[in-house]
């Protein structure tokens, strides 16, 4: 990686020479980002604008160009290549590479990590590249060697499709460059080739080959081409496609005096296309959505929940599919009721998290049950399911399932067993170090596999080997086999298969399936059988900018069409018949999200599903009308499309549409690299070991990890799941335990649970300690997160309700190509089932520090650099829900130093009245308060035109950001109670948040630290009443409220607190200026829920109040 002279990122090249450059405004804003394949002969290019606010003005991608194929062979790709005679090889050396022979010492200038050598001969030694040619065509041939060899007469033999052409080459001349061998007709597929051998006067070296399309005569349209037009509250009124093949050219979004989204009409060519339009209360829920095509209502609790949805095909629709919904007393998802009638129910630990979940017909008649059990270090332990069986609904498909895991918390083992008796099956995997399967046992078949550089080379199965080619840009070009190309792809310039060419059983007929994009990434035509006499071609159409499909089309016929929740969960599929007839059927999934069966008007099931680890179709799971045919499973059409993830399956190629990348669960990997195209998003990838093979699928651990939209593996980074349910797996309200035992502390995780110690050193945590982090070990904690829930998929993210600012985040995350942070900057406008989008709204998170010669505003109004400042002093700190600013003392003092990624805030010090500005650095996730949106952003989220709260509650502007890496210590501040505090831009200091969560302090580890509620209060259900035997009463989250208790000669403190309850207890004392013996036998601390204060209160009353507070939270 290299950078430009401020620090800003400017170049990145992957192991594979795949090489991408970043450019920027003044502003600090990415203005274009290119990647150039391996070898240099192809480029895509992305371009960005803005207006001088840096709002977003125009983007631009090229795509990879139109019929420019570029095959690169190197030495070491593991099938491409044949060797005759003896060869040695030089360099780095690999497993992966198929030359055996000695090492000798490296020269310079090969492509990859080595070469392959032989002294001067007869000819009988010779290396071949094969050549996997994509497309009909002249091809530029050329070859790169190192330095060191010296063959002056080196011969390479070119096959192409007029017979063999030879040329020599003088390999002492050039080296490190590719070197023309000159122009040659190749036609499609494996027949061409080039060979080097080693008659020659001196050492030959084979490194790298080649071939180039000449693409001069093939006319491009692929480009998009977008524009953006906003009103002066810097909404967006205008999208503008000028993309040749835009299906829509012109969204025009209109606004409510709100400024929540009224209608977005879609246009092509000045005709109206598709209106969708939104209606609201007085709380800017939307309580109706109207779209040309279907209609919903929403309707709220008291707590402006959802609990009811409606979806209709027009307003006179005379059979409304009704949803309803009802929840605890803590907003978890309670009842849902289906639209004909089967109800599922949901029950919590008191913790919050899932015990289980049962489908009921309305007879009672149990449809599909769950029930679940976890290791200590959060990982899914066990589930028993159980499923109506759809071909006889008086059975059932009944099994206990394990799962084991390697110390990386990689699925091992998955074991499934019939509980009525019979052979378990079991799935096994073993992952190399970057979490690829190098070897599995799955529905009784063993499969090796080999990788170079996490690229995937061969799989071998009963002794049958395949071997996986690649283009420049990293997308899996074919699979071969048996001298026979099985499955070919082909991509457009976007990265989406366009075609699918798969070889039948036979050997020889293909079966080709297309497809069609539009300039938003959605699929818009798919095309089975092409070129046949039963071709048929679906086509696909969306709700507004969403990636909702509303329904599908053959022939111009309408065949199926999807309902949905207002927070995008597909309720319901309507299929219409040839004769006009239509079938409903409701979705039900399993706690993964993955949709387990279809059930009929009458409640019973029309179709199970079921799934190996890896999302291969589990046949002996599937019953009812997708029950595949055992002869051939791509023979029979699906029935409901929507499977593992509650993704799309596609049928003809055995894949699923993860939104961003396709999947194949086959290969338990995508088919392209991720990426994003941000450069900081995008390195990101690199550094989180879920995502830093890019190829890999949820990090090697598909049972917990959730996909998300083709980028994101980890479900509690998905924005349908609340705050409360499992967050960032560090919630410590998910970390379950063995009933009434202690368990090893290598299992309790303290990276993932930091509240979780062995404060006794005996090397186990017992019940007492694990209380501390609010866990109660009775064996039946349960990591739940709402089973049923579909993400939002890729740009579904056009707000329903929401802000200006909102809207400024999500379109800069989505130019970037980072889905995630759209959702987030979005999914807080949409009130959620079981969560109010306003709990997202105020997520965190905590990477958060400044420089050390930022200046806090200190609690008499001086200013002191962070780096000077000390335990026990004063800031000023602010609760930015209620406005109060009151002293607060600094209780911790947190410092770092390495490599950061730093963010410069520039801020308009003087508005209207001059040109001052001052500056602030911080790193990129250090959150800084935005009124507008009521939620803490991220630094490098913060956007020109967005404003920040000053110490004297006015607001001032983000005027510009910039963005580097660099080595850099750093400071952060722990502020007891509000954990806020004020850094300064010249003589104007902004809101920021410590690292003390977002609700009163509490620990990282606590979902409350990110929005949700705190941890575990174990009378959550007193919350806003009275102790039923004390009387104290306890307040809207559940903790008490001691304040009639409190000794009255003895002050509240607030102490740093230590996790052992007799030194805190200790320092308490000290700071009240009293005994031990003073409390002994009447009095004693209570440890708030603000974490760090104490209070003296009454111990009987203390003793006999359950509950939980600050020592268990803390």
């Amino acid at each position: 990686m290299t950078y430009w002279d401020n620090g800003w990122s400017k170049t990145t090249t992957d192991p594979w020479d795949i090489k991408t450059t970043y450019d920027y405004n003044e502003l600090g804003l990415q203005t274009n980002r290119t990647v150039t394949s391996a070898g240099g002969s192809s480029q895509r290019a992305l371009d960005w604008s803005y207006y001088p606010d840096g709002k977003l003005k125009t983007h631009s991608d090229d795509g990879v160009p139109l019929g420019l194929d570029v095959v690169m062979n190197d030495n070491s790709d593991t099938g491409q290549v044949t060797t005759t005679g003896s060869w040695a090889l030089a360099g780095s050396g690999s497993s992966s590479s198929n030359i055996l022979g000695p090492q000798v010492e490296a020269a310079t200038g090969f492509v990859g990590y080595d070469y392959a050598t032989a002294p001067a001969g007869t000819g009988e030694s010779a290396f071949t590249w094969n050549l996997t040619t994509p497309s009909d065509g002249t091809y530029k041939v050329e070859v790169q060697y190192p330095s060191g060899a010296t063959a002056t007469n080196a011969k390479y033999k070119i096959k192409h499709k007029d017979g063999e052409a030879t040329v020599t080459l003088d390999q002492t001349q050039n080296p490190g460059t590719w070197v023309e061998l000159g122009s040659y007709t190749f036609t499609a597929g494996t027949t061409n080739s080039v060979t080097l051998t080693d008659e020659a006067n001196g050492t030959v070296a084979a490194d790298a080959v080649k071939v180039v399309r000449d693409n001069s005569g093939d006319t491009d349209t692929e480009k998009k081409d977008f524009t953006y037009t906003y009103d002066v509250n810097a909404n967006v009124t205008k999208i503008e496609d000028a993309s040749p093949t835009a299906k829509i050219d012109v969204w025009d979004v209109a606004y409510t005096n709100l400024n929540q989204i009224a209608t977005i009409k879609e246009y092509l060519d000045g005709t109206l296309k598709n209106t969708t339009g939104y209606r609201y209360n007085e709380n800017s829920a939307v309580v109706e959505r109207t779209h040309d095509k279907t209609l919903a209502t929403y309707r709220y609790d008291v707590r402006d929940l959802v609990d009811e949805v409606v979806n209709k095909k027009s307003a006179t629709d005379p059979a409304p599919k009704t949803t309803t919904y009802s929840y605890t007393s803590r907003g978890e998802r309670f009842t849902e009721t289906k639209a004909n009638g089967n109800t599922v129910a949901y029950d919590y630990f008191l913790s919050g998290v899932l015990r289980q979940s049962i489908e009921k017909k309305p007879n009672s008649a149990v449809v599909a049950e769950h029930t679940i059990g976890y290791q200590g270090n959060l990982q899914r332990a066990t589930d028993h399911a159980k499923i109506q069986n759809a071909d006889n609904p008086g059975a059932y498909l009944e099994h206990d399932y394990a799962y084991t895991y390697d110390p990386r918390d990689r699925i091992s083992k998955v074991t499934k067993t019939p509980v009525g008796g019979g052979a378990a099956d079991t799935e096994t995997y073993s992952h190399d170090a970057n979490s690829n399967v190098w070897e599995e046992e799955v529905l009784s078949k063993k499969t090796t596999f080999t990788y170079d550089r996490n690229r995937l080379m061969t799989s071998i199965t009963g002794g049958q080997t395949s071997t996986f080619t690649y283009d420049p840009y990293g997308r899996l070009r074919t699979v071969q086999g048996g001298g026979k190309t099985w499955e070919k792809y082909t991509y457009d310039g976007f990265d989406h298969v366009t075609k699918h060419e798969k070889l039948g059983s036979d050997g020889t007929t293909n079966t080709v399936t297309s497809y069609t994009y539009d300039p938003l990434d959605r699929t818009t035509t798919k095309t089975e059988k092409e070129g046949t006499a039963s071709a048929k071609t679906t086509t696909y159409s969306y709700l507004g900018l969403s990636a909702e499909v509303l329904d599908e089309e053959v022939a111009g016929k309408l065949t199926k069409s999807f309902q949905y929740s207002p927070w995008g969960e597909r309720l319901s599929q309507v299929k219409v018949n040839a004769d006009n007839t239509e079938e409903s059927s409701y979705y039900g999934y399993n706690p993964h999200t993955d949709v387990e069966q279809i059930t009929k008007e009458n409640g019973d099931t029309r179709a199970t599903y079921g799934y190996t680890a890896y999302g291969k179709n589990d046949g002996k799971l599937f019953t009812g009308v997708d029950k595949p045919d055992p002869t051939d499973p791509t023979a029979k059409e699906e029935y409901n499309p929507y499977r593992f993830n509650a993704k799309r399956w596609d049928n003809s190629t055995g894949m699923y549409d993860m939104g961003f990348r396709d999947y194949n669960p086959g290969l338990n990997r995508f088919l392209s690299l991720d990426s994003y195209n941000g450069a900081l998003d995008d390195l990101s990838l690199s550094l989180d070991p879920w995502t830093a093979n890019r190829y890999s699928f949820t990090g090697g651990n598909p049972i917990t990890g959730i996909e998300h939209d083709g980028h994101e593996p980890r479900p509690w980074h998905n924005p349908e799941y609340k705050p409360s349910d499992c967050w960032d797996n560090a919630s410590v309200e998910c970390n379950p335990a063995s009933a009434g035992k202690t368990i090893p502390v290598s299992n309790a995780h303290p990276d993932y649970n930091p509240a979780m110690k062995d404060d006794n050193k005996d090397g186990q945590i017992d019940e007492w300690e694990a209380s501390r982090a609010g866990i109660a070990l009775d064996g039946d904690t349960r990591n739940g997160r709402p089973p049923g829930k579909k993400e939002l998929e890729l740009l579904s993210y056009m707000p329903v309700v929401g802000t200006p600012a909102d809207i400024l985040l999500a379109l800069h995350a989505l130019n970037e190509g980072n889905t995630e942070e759209a959702a987030w900057a979005l999914a807080g406008m949409v009130p959620m089932a079981g969560d109010s989008g306003k709990f997202i709204g105020k997520l965190i998170r905590c990477k958060n520090s400044f420089t050390p010669d930022t200046e806090v505003l200190m609690a008499d109004g001086t200013r002191k650099p962070i780096e000077d400042v000390e335990i026990g002093d004063e800031v000023l700190a602010t609760d930015p829900e209620t406005g109060k600013t009151e002293a607060k003392q600094v209780i911790d003092l947190i410092v770092g130093d390495g490599e950061k990624n730093l963010v410069q805030v520039t801020i308009d010090t003087d508005g209207k009245q001059g040109r001052d500005t001052g500056v602030i650095i911080a790193t990129s996730q250090h959150p800084f308060w935005v009124p507008e949106l009521r939620k803490w952003v991220d630094a490098g989220k913060l956007a020109p035109g967005m404003w920040l709260r000053t110490s004297a509650g006015t607001l001032v502007q983000v005027k510009a950001i910039k963005r580097w890496t660099a080595q850099q210590r750093v400071h952060n501040l722990t502020v007891a109670g509000l954990h806020t505090y004020y850094v300064s831009a010249g003589e104007t200091s902004v809101l920021v948040h410590n690292c003390g969560g977002s609700v009163n302090g509490h620990t990282t580890a606590c979902p409350c630290a990110t929005g949700g509620q705190p941890v575990g209060p174990i009378n959550a259900h007193l919350a806003g009443k009275n102790h039923p035997v004390t009387g104290v009463p306890f307040d809207a989250q559940g903790f008490p409220d001691f304040s009639a208790w409190r000794d009255p000669k003895t002050p509240d403190v607030v102490i740093a607190l230590t996790g052992d309850r007799k030194k805190d207890f200790a320092a308490a004392d000290k700071a009240a200026g009293i005994t031990a013996a003073y409390r002994k036998g009447k009095w004693t601390w209570n440890h708030h829920q603000n974490c760090g204060v104490m209070q003296l209160v009454d111990m009987a009353v203390h003793s006999k109040t359950g509950h939980t507070g600050g020592f268990a939270i803390c």
